[in-house]
């Protein structure tokens, strides 16, 4: 990770470099959702360690850590893939574009890959249905031209589908109906 790391770290500052000269410099807007988000990421990690705690401390926090760090990339990989072409990307625009993504994808896809450490993720008939009821909500919000929340309905409809983002990723870690614990 540390190579993936490096790789958005350099794209990000040569995008930013970029922008900061053909845009000036950009006062970023109030970010509504990082509360929902750190919540959501605290709650996360510790109903994970707690349903993986018969396992082990080291497979208990292991669990915890990988669900909790792929839990926002459920919501940030299909969210990216929609919004990539609606952002105001310095020019040369597509590539650009493609310089600030395609790490970030790198870095979403190597997420999802951490929780095949865990002995304990498992996808399950709720992992899919919390999905669903993810995408569904951008659905309706799509309605709403996946706006920036700034106003009550986009906050409310980014807010509902980052917490079922954690919500998957938790349950990827519930039990198996038929298998036995230690």
């Amino acid at each position: 990770m540390g190579l993936v790391a490096s790789f958005i770290g350099t794209a990000g500052l040569i995008y930013y470099q970029a922008e900061t000269q053909q845009f000036g410099t950009i006062t970023l807007p109030t970010n509504p959702i990082s509360p929902v988000t750190d919540l959501s990421g605290l709650v996360t990690f510790i109903v994970i360690a707690s349903l993986a705690r018969h396992h082990g401390l080291k497979t208990a926090f292991g669990s915890a850590i990988v669900g909790t760090i792929a839990a926002p990339m459920i919501f940030e990989l299909p969210f990216d893939l929609i919004i990539m072409w609606r952002t105001y990307a310095p020019a040369p625009a597509t590539e650009f574009t493609l310089l600030f993504f395609l790490p970030l994808f790198l870095w979403e896809i190597s997420s999802f890959a951490l929780v095949t450490w865990s002995p304990l993720a498992k996808l399950s008939k709720y992992t899919l249905f919390s999905l669903a009821a993810m995408f569904s909500v951008f659905a309706v919000w799509a309605l709403f031209g996946f706006s920036y929340p700034s106003s009550p309905i986009p906050i409310a409809l980014n807010a509902v589908s980052k917490i079922l983002c954690f919500v998957v990723s938790i349950t990827l870690f519930l039990p198996q109906k038929g298998i036995t614990t230690m």
